[in-house]
């Protein structure tokens, strides 16, 4: 996979929309996705070529950074840490890597030749979003 993709500057925060939490059960949100402890639900629906994988992960923006996760990567501050923790989700979710065999080979790496990311900031959240294709 290369991540030849485009500007996902501009193409992340076009197309990412924060869904509240739900009163009842409906169907899921279109497009990539994640789940926040809160129940708030971000989805990506960027427009999609053949062949191309996105996804996008996102956290509360200035939550405490576990100390588990503190101690072992050695990053307490949320600033530093969240982005890193939501480009390697976004990461494993495009190229099928559970996350903990990700942690144990690459630690809070992401290759940008593997896959392009782009973070932002929206209300409280800190938002990756990424991209990566197929290879044929």
């Amino acid at each position: 996979m290369t991540a030849d993709v485009g500007p996902l500057d501009e193409v992340g925060p076009a197309h990412v929309v924060i869904h509240s939490r739900p009163a009842v059960r409906t169907p899921g949100a279109p497009g990539a996705r994640s789940h926040l402890a809160d129940g708030r639900v971000v989805s990506w629906s960027p427009p999609l070529q053949r062949g191309l994988r996105v996804a996008v992960d996102a956290e509360i923006a200035d939550q405490p950074v576990p100390p588990a996760l503190a101690r072992r990567f050695g990053i307490d501050r949320p600033g530093l840490f969240w982005p890193c923790w939501t480009a390697v989700e976004v990461a494993c979710k495009v190229l099928d890597v559970p996350i903990m065999v990700w942690l144990s080979q690459r630690g809070l790496r992401v290759d940008p030749g593997l896959v392009r990311t782009a973070a932002f900031r929206t209300a409280d959240l800190l938002v990756t979003v990424g991209a990566a294709r197929e290879s044929s």
